[in-house]
């Protein structure tokens, strides 16, 4: 027979588990991520955005581990100075 959690720790997740409900419901209406992190920034034209390398903008659908790292190649070769691959 498989012990059975007490009823203080099944009423002490609750609070638990309702909060990560309510986290999960917030990002998943939050919709598509901006591509741009900080408004009015300066972006280097040389580094390839997400959209360009895979065709979308981040968070409009899943991609795979392959497609994944290829944006991290791309972002790599694109700065070699700065990133690097191994």
């Amino acid at each position: 027979m498989i012990p059975r959690p007490s009823s203080t720790l099944r009423s002490g997740m609750q609070p638990l588990a309702v909060g990560t409900i309510l986290l999960v419901s917030t990002i998943l209406r939050a919709g598509p991520l901006d591509a741009q992190l900080w408004p009015n920034a300066r972006y280097d034209a040389a580094i390839p955005t997400f959209e360009q390398v895979l065709g979308h903008g981040p968070g409009e659908r899943i991609v795979s581990h392959a497609e994944l790292l290829d944006y991290v190649d791309a972002l790599a070769a694109a700065a070699p100075d700065r990133m690097r691959v191994w």
